[in-house]
Formats: C-alpha cells, sequence, structure tokens
C-alpha cells in the first residue's frame, strides 16, 4: 500500500490527549538500550511502560497484572 498523504498517518494532538495517562504498556526487551529508549518515547504519549528482557518474565507479569492494554515483544529475544 503507498501512502500518498503521510499526514494521515500522523496521530493529532486531540488524539494523543484522549489517550495520553490512560494506557500500559509492557515492554518485552533484552537490549537495555533499546528498551530504555522505547520507554521514553512512550511515556512522552502518556504511556505507563513496564519493562521485562524475557518472555518468561513477561507471561509473569501479565498474569499478575491485569491492567496491561498492550505488550510489544522483541521478536528476536536472546537465550
Amino acid at each position: 500500500m503507498i501512502v500518498e498523504d503521510k499526514q494521515k498517518l500522523l496521530i493529532t494532538e486531540d488524539e494523543v490527549s484522549m489517550i495520553k495517562g490512560k494506557k500500559t504498556i509492557l515492554l518485552v526487551e533484552d537490549e537495555a538500550i533499546i528498551a530504555l529508549d522505547k520507554q521514553r518515547e512512550l511515556t512522552k504519549y502518556g504511556y505507563n511502560v513496564l519493562i521485562c528482557n524475557t518472555g518468561e518474565k513477561a507471561v509473569a507479569i501479565s498474569i499478575e497484572d491485569d491492567e496491561i492494554d498492550l505488550i510489544l515483544m522483541d521478536i528476536d529475544l536472546g537465550s
């Protein structure tokens, strides 16, 4: 799909204010520098970001915390 108008893909400030502070994301990333960068970016938009570095920890956290709205996971986690 080719998008002619990239502005249509951008989120508006009104849309950002509607979601600010309302959602929790569990970020699963084994590289600390990437995890911290993504956390910084997402918190700018008002998301609460939890970080863990293994799939096993992500499962445990998601079982314990029913407030998680989205899980973002690295598809190539190290051993």
